[in-house]
């Protein structure tokens, strides 16, 4: 039962950090990078010159990132959508908390970089009138922040997998009369 038990919390240990780099490319390094998570895409047929005016003022941040789309392979800058701006803390790859930057707003995709443009209440009912719809995602909006935790869960097992090793030895060690 022991080796069973073992090998169990090695391949649910190695098998979470092999899929977190797989499917989370975050690096091994510990990081705090910005990232934006997507909450609505505009209405279609929305006045992107007043959009732009809308994002201009106030001020706009501009967030360094990688990836993106590529100009050099024809790919154009994605459309401006409504976005949620937060910074996710990771080591080993794995994220391990995230928290809120500048909260929600309009976000364009570049190459090399997020155009982000905060909103707050004025500016979101701005927004709603020139979409001329309402942005009910987004007004009662909740950052899913357990989708930038789950880092802890690697740790943890890996913390379980060591005390059932160092207990197990002890165990032996009881079993064989060792002190």
């Amino acid at each position: 039962m022991s080796t069973i038990i073992r090998w169990g919390f090695a391949t649910l240990f190695f098998g979470i950090i092999i899929l977190s780099f797989a499917l989370h490319p975050l690096p091994l390094l510990r990081t705090d990078a910005p990232a934006v998570h997507h909450i609505e895409d505009l209405a279609p047929g929305t006045d992107f010159a007043r959009l732009q005016f809308i994002m201009d003022y106030g001020g706009g941040v501009i967030m360094p990132v990688k990836g993106g789309p590529d100009p050099e392979k024809g790919e154009k800058p994605t459309l401006p959508a409504i976005g949620y701006s937060y910074r996710e803390m990771s080591m080993l790859g794995l994220p391990f908390f995230a928290y809120k930057e500048y909260g929600v707003g309009l976000y364009a995709r570049g190459h090399d970089r997020i155009d982000f443009s905060p909103l707050n209440l004025d500016k979101l009912d701005v927004l709603e009138e020139v979409m001329g719809t309402k942005l009910t995602a987004t007004r009662g909006y909740f950052f899913p922040f357990w989708m930038h935790i789950w880092g802890w869960l690697v740790l943890a097992i890996g913390i379980g997998w060591a005390w059932w090793e160092w207990r197990d030895a002890e165990r032996r060690k009881d079993e064989a009369g060792i002190i």
